[in-house]
């Protein structure tokens, strides 16, 4: 199960409506010896919500990553993306979005969402690309 250390400061908002997508996502980074906080919502709408510290998330962390999961986003997605860009205190948080694993080829026919503030990411990638150095078996020098 991924820790949950409050004395690290990484906050992950994973935006996942299966709860066994949410627990894949849990055992990459767990397996990958990513340290920090997984908040999960279901949604683009509770996404934006939990960002503006809207209700039920008044108290809310500030993540350094959204992670956007196999949810319907539509053009939903531009709206987190803009919600972000605009608001001065969230300009540092990193969107990924975490796509299937594919041949070469075909992640490279996929078109780009929302232009480069978005980063397509492989769900085995996923620890990598949060905290470099990572391994598939944890953090290096554990």
């Amino acid at each position: 199960m991924f820790e949950f250390d409050d004395s690290d400061a990484r906050n992950i908002l994973l935006v996942e409506g299966s709860a066994v997508a949410s627990s894949k996502v849990r055992q990459v980074l767990t397996e990958a010896g990513v340290s920090g906080r997984l908040h999960n919502v279901s949604g683009i709408a509770e996404a934006i919500a939990y960002l503006r510290r809207e209700p039920p998330y008044f108290a809310a962390p500030i993540p350094s990553f959204v992670l956007l999961g196999q949810v319907d986003t539509g053009s939903a997605d531009a709206d987190l993306v803009h919600e972000i860009q605009r608001n001065p205190t969230l300009r540092d948080i990193r969107v990924l979005a975490i796509v299937d694993e594919r041949p070469a080829a075909q992640s490279a026919a996929v078109a780009p969402i929302n232009g480069d503030a978005v980063r397509r990411v492989e769900l085995a990638k996923l620890g990598e690309v949060i905290e470099p150095g990572s391994t598939r078996r944890g953090r290096r020098g554990r």
